[in-house]
């Protein structure tokens, strides 16, 4: 949902002078997680976990089916866990240049750079798409299985694992990676999918479309006041 309320900023910025800058940050955005990012998330993931409360409230109104005919129930967010999934991937530093006034030179952040600029946008991806696997992991409750799926089986020999090396994939080695993998490949196997669970999650947090484009508008309206030049060094 973020990255899609990006493109359509970029959209916007059209024929304007930042235009070529967005449209090559949002390009490398758009980009495939590396497996480290992967298993930097799904130990991210691991670690809010940790302290998890045992019950949520299940609000049986919102129950869907996904495409591959598994019934779900999204479970309340817990803000605690949130709260430690944001710790995993915080935002980086400004870096520092060097303003000139007169005679006086003194350091200033630069939240124009744009290595910096990106290297905020991809904190915001990385965390939506923790969120979204503790959406999968945590805050959903799988009522009935798709037609010929089995009980998640972690042992190495379970044969979704067969199956899914079958493909070519690479099997995770951390068993909440697996878990994900496995939820990924049964029951939430197209963006559709994610989309139902994410949006009937953000419901019963109060999390709306609207905060998260406020949330990523924090970010692309920073540089709007007009800073002293830099020393070229």
């Amino acid at each position: 949902m973020a990255l899609q309320l990006l493109l359509k900023a970029v959209a916007q910025k059209k024929n304007t002078e930042g235009h070529k800058q967005w449209r090559a940050i949002v390009s490398d955005l758009q980009k495939p997680l590396t497996l480290e990012e992967e298993q930097a998330i799904a130990d991210g993931v691991d670690r809010a976990l940790a302290d998890a409360t045992p019950e949520n409230p299940k609000p049986d109104d919102l129950i869907f089916k996904t495409s591959t005919g598994a019934m779900v129930r999204p479970e309340v967010v817990d803000e605690l866990i949130v709260q430690k999934i944001y710790a995993q991937f915080p935002e980086p530093d400004p870096p520092i240049v060097m303003i000139k006034q007169g005679s006086k030179t003194y350091p200033q952040e630069n939240r124009e750079d744009p290595t910096y600029q990106m290297s905020i946008l991809r904190a915001l991806v990385l965390r939506g798409e923790a969120m979204l696997k503790l959406y999968m992991l945590r805050f959903s409750t799988i009522l009935e299985l798709p037609d010929g799926v089995e009980e998640y089986n972690d042992s190495d020999d379970a044969a979704w694992i067969e199956e899914y090396e079958a493909y070519g994939f690479i099997l995770p080695k951390t068993k909440t990676a697996r878990h994900l993998e496995w939820m990924r490949f049964h029951i939430y196997p197209r963006s559709s999918d994610m989309t139902r669970l994410q949006e009937r999650a953000g419901l019963l947090a109060g999390v709306t479309e609207e905060d998260v484009a406020e949330e990523l508008a924090r970010f692309q309206n920073s540089g709007g006041r007009v800073e002293p030049e830099p020393v070229v060094k």
